[in-house]
């Protein structure tokens, strides 16, 4: 809408956060798809949460490096803030909290 305001787009906290979950949810969505589909016995269900769950604990290690391979958004988000700012300090380990608490 013209004439509106959105504060949070110049809130680096939040965009980081933003982008975490963009990127989180475009892993969840394969999930989402494979526990919907017809014919599924509960043992492949189970291993598609399993295998979703392994996945979790390498995003956790993924974000806690600083890598963001497995976060596209995410990555390049942090990428910009780092060019326009070297010296912003980004909290990754927040998101790496949220991830773990997702696996849990």
């Amino acid at each position: 809408m013209k004439n509106v305001e959105h504060p949070e787009l110049a809130n680096t906290e939040w965009l980081l956060k933003f982008c975490s979950l963009v990127d989180m949810t475009e892993h969840l969505n394969p999930l989402n798809v494979k526990m919907q589909g017809v014919g599924n016995t509960v043992l492949s269900l189970q291993q598609a949460v399993f295998a979703f769950e392994n996945k979790l604990e390498l995003f956790i290690a993924d974000i806690e490096t600083g890598r963001l391979l497995h976060f596209e958004k995410l990555g390049e988000f942090k990428d910009a803030c780092t060019a326009s700012d070297p010296a912003q300090h980004l909290d990754l380990q927040q998101l790496a909290g949220f991830t773990s608490n997702l696996l849990n």
